[in-house]
């Protein structure tokens, strides 16, 4: 078949599948999107000068911090997003809720697209592309995309963001690209502090930078961790959040029954744009198979046993410093790792920490693969036919369903594992035979 062929029917098949699924998100997108409205309050409390961490809807606040699942006597609020998530949010959190909505759908489809092109960029040849293509395709058809959708996440985000890094690390090579990439960085990180980890492998290509690049990527840095430590309401924010999250651990490893007082649900027929949500749950049902990854309720499921928290932390630690300390091994007497593969690594460290979270993982977390999955595609040689063999089971186990056993998880961990595999592999000696 010819290589017009291939992609001419690569590309029918994406636009029918891209119809299909946008059909079914314009549906989606017209309920209740629950996460959304509590990334919406907590813009709003920060705005106006409070913490959002331990905030209870009364009903003297009224319609503007209303959120239907933040009117209970937990602890803590429902709001998890870190302050500066929420100062990202300033833009759109004066709107209605219902506009908000919309928008944030084109938004999701924006920063997938915006992902999906940049691999696309960073292809070589033929073979690369058509699996960028396919992957962004299988994509689109997991669980985990129409939950994230659903619920108004902003996942996304991370692969989106995390792939603008590597792209001006790789193909921005000078002061602007350098600046835009420590900017990238850092908003990476404060939006979602353990995204750090995907950062550390990249020490390994600080000696190709130019000192003047270094700074230059720097300087937004140390402006916005400067800023944030500064700033006392912005430094209390985050003291709250950091404050929030222990409670948020024992509310989810062993529950919480919570003392906050709290006033009962109006159950408001109309709200900002958002009319009688509750009766178009009933008329129009949306049921989306979820399943948590995390480790703590895995080892329960097969083993019968609960893993105490301490044990958690100290094999999550064992992991990524095992990880990273076989990588340097692996790779300290020979030449310079490949970049995307220190990319790939960096992302399965942070990964790793996402599925020990003590904190329940949803579904919608799956779609952080994104990055890693399309990377891997712009770098495929024959010789890890095996690997793509492993990934691609891995990203069809979260498009099927099981009819028992945790099928979307088993996936998340079979494409962990091709993942590290494909980092740690090795060039071939110069003297190999190399097949086609």
């Amino acid at each position: 078949m010819s290589r017009k062929s291939v992609y001419f029917i690569l590309l029918i098949s994406f636009a029918i599948v891209l119809a299909c699924v946008v059909h079914t998100d314009i549906r989606l997108q017209r309920h209740y999107s629950y996460d959304l409205r509590n990334r919406v309050v907590g813009a709003r409390l920060t705005r106006d000068g409070y913490s959002p961490y331990f905030y209870k809807w009364r009903k003297k606040d009224g319609i503007r911090y209303y959120d239907p699942q933040n009117i209970d006597g937990a602890t803590v609020s429902v709001m998890t997003a870190s302050p500066f998530f929420h100062h990202l949010l300033y833009p759109v959190a004066e709107w209605p809720q219902k506009k908000i909505s919309q928008w944030w759908l084109v938004i999701e489809y924006l920063f997938f697209s915006a992902t999906v092109i940049l691999a696309w960029l960073l292809t070589r040849n033929d073979r690369q592309r058509y699996l960028v293509l396919v992957a962004a395709m299988l994509f689109l058809l997991t669980k985990a995309w129409i939950f994230h959708v659903f619920k108004g996440q902003y996942y996304i985000g991370i692969p989106f963001g995390a792939m603008v890094f590597y792209y001006l690390l790789q193909k921005s090579r000078n002061i602007p690209g350098s600046a835009a990439a420590g900017l990238t960085a850092i908003i990476l990180v404060l939006v979602k502090p353990p995204v750090i980890l995907f950062f550390l492998p990249f020490i390994w290509l600080v000696r190709g930078y130019s000192r003047g690049q270094i700074i230059a990527f720097c300087i937004p840095v140390i402006l916005l961790t400067g800023w944030t430590l500064a700033d006392r309401q912005e430094l209390f924010l985050w003291q709250d959040y950091g404050r929030s999250i222990p409670e948020q651990i024992k509310m989810h490893q062993v529950g919480n029954p919570g003392t906050q007082p709290h006033d009962p649900d109006p159950q408001f027929k109309e709200w900002e744009g958002i009319r009688d949500w509750l009766r178009l749950e009933n008329e129009d049902p949306v049921e989306i198979f979820n399943e948590c990854g995390n480790f703590y309720l895995m080892i329960p499921r097969f083993f019968h046993r609960n893993v105490p928290l301490p044990l958690q932390k100290a094999i999550y630690l064992f992991l990524i410093t095992g990880l990273a300390g076989a990588f340097y091994f692996t790779h300290r007497l020979g030449d310079t790792p490949d970049p995307a593969k220190i990319a790939i690594l960096g992302f399965c460290l942070y990964m790793v920490s996402d599925l020990f979270s003590p904190v329940m993982r949803f579904q919608y977390n799956t779609v952080q693969w994104l990055f890693p999955v399309l990377l891997a595609a712009t770098i495929y040689e024959s010789r890890y036919k095996a690997i793509f063999g492993l990934l691609g089971t891995g990203l069809l186990l979260n498009i099927i369903e099981l009819p028992k056993g945790p099928g979307h998880t088993l996936g998340e961990y079979f494409m962990l594992g091709a993942l590290i595999s494909l980092s740690f592999s090795r060039k071939p000696a110069k003297n190999a035979l190399s097949y086609p």
